[in-house]
């Protein structure tokens, strides 16, 4: 049986579908997430076709450097920062980019990642997707 796109809550802590949002919520999704959603949501109905979509929201980042303990160790690594050394501030930007990409997403944002992507494709399964950043700040 095809999943139905209510299978996605219609809000959760750590994922936001883009029908639900709007400008808003740039503070938790970002401004590119925030106008999908805003798009989608005033233009649908005058037949403008937009890319459906779910965003990821500030809280699963959160929860992602919290449970992995990657904050405690970004922390660290900007202990000796010298915001006037631009040799300093590249070594440090470079070290926590490493940091990021050599820490495991935890098991539940994959999951719920996951389902929801399952659920974007229920009715394509192969249907082209792209994955955005969308800064909050």
């Amino acid at each position: 049986m095809a999943a139905s796109k209510t299978a996605i809550a219609n809000t959760t802590e750590f994922l936001r579908r883009f029908d639900q949002l709007g400008i808003a919520d740039i503070p938790i999704v970002g401004g590119k997430n925030a106008s999908l959603g805003e798009m989608i949501r005033k233009l649908k109905s005058k037949g403008i076709c937009v890319p459906d979509g779910f965003a990821t929201t500030t809280a699963a980042y959160r929860h992602y450097l919290e449970s992995t303990g990657l904050d405690e160790k970004i922390r660290g690594l900007f202990a000796d920062l010298e915001v006037t050394n631009v040799a300093n501030l590249q070594q440090g930007g470079l070290a926590v980019r490493q940091a990021i990409l050599d820490t495991p997403i935890p098991f539940d944002l994959i999951v719920t990642i996951h389902d929801a992507y399952r659920v974007l494709c229920a009715d394509n399964p192969n249907a082209a997707v792209a994955v955005r950043s969308s800064a909050t700040a």
